[in-house]
């Protein structure tokens, strides 16, 4: 890919603070499937993204793109008006597309270890992580809730640059999509933390299950950071509640932090 060349221009420092400081401060609007009613900040997602996904695409040039002018055409304060045809938001669709591609593997592949912990068969702990199995469903609504969610994140994946439809009298000949992309990635980033949520609540009751047995320093940390979240499971009570929870601290990066100086990373 080549080198990115972002379009500059001087911005005073005090309004490119303010903007930050607005940014820092953007909470997304309520939305029905987060019962919170909280996301994390934009700019907070896409930095994770940008460090994650950093290995797959020049993430310099979204960077480049995110700090861009897209006007068009461009008209200074003194008076110029060039037309530079940036507009295109291609260089943003794809990475955002395969974002979603790559978070919904993710989710996929968490749902299958909660159903593996929560079923007896493979696990050799109680059904459901219940203290009753047969009376109480335990967990069992924990793994419901995740393989809904990795259902509708397989449907979001659905690459939204794949198509394009000409607008402004077919003045605009080739369109993107790249806005749509960018929202069913907050989706998915939001799908995702819960699904993460679901088998942190599932993993830690499995180990609570396993006392007096330790586990490594790593794991034990991450079941400390879950239980300091939300209390052990004590007889029946819903898990929604619970798994929100855990979904606002698996956003915040505290148990990503974990597996990450227990990796040696």
């Amino acid at each position: 890919m080549p080198e990115p060349l972002p379009f500059t221009i001087d911005i005073p420092q005090s309004e490119i603070d303010e903007l930050r400081d607005r940014l820092r401060r953007t909470r997304w609007p309520a939305d029905p499937g987060n019962p919170g009613g909280r996301y994390g900040a934009p700019r907070e997602w896409m930095e994770d993204l940008v460090h994650h996904w950093s290995d797959v695409y020049d993430w310099r040039a979204v960077e480049a793109e995110m700090n861009a002018a897209t006007d068009n055409p461009l008209v200074f304060p003194d008076g110029r008006v060039l037309s530079g045809g940036n507009f295109h938001g291609e260089p943003l669709a794809l990475p955002l597309d395969h974002a979603r591609l790559a978070l919904t593997a993710l989710a996929t592949i968490s749902e299958r270890r909660t159903a593996r912990i929560v079923d007896a068969r493979l696990s050799g702990l109680p059904a459901f992580l219940a203290d009753n199995p047969g009376l109480e469903s335990g967990l069992m609504l924990a793994q419901y809730a995740a393989a809904a969610l990795v259902n509708e994140l397989k449907t979001l994946a659905h690459p939204a640059s794949a198509d394009t439809i000409p607008t402004s009298a077919n003045q605009e000949d080739h369109v993107s999509m790249g806005a749509t992309s960018a929202l069913l990635l907050r989706d998915a980033v939001d799908r995702t933390a819960t699904v993460l949520a679901a088998e942190a609540l599932c993993a830690a009751r499995g180990l609570d299950l396993r006392a007096p047995t330790r586990p490594g320093a790593g794991v034990r940390q991450g079941h400390a950071i879950v239980r300091a979240a939300v209390p052990a499971l004590d007889g029946d009570r819903p898990p929604g509640v619970d798994i929100t929870t855990l979904a606002g601290v698996i956003r915040d990066g505290a148990l990503a932090a974990v597996g990450g100086e227990a990796a040696g990373g």
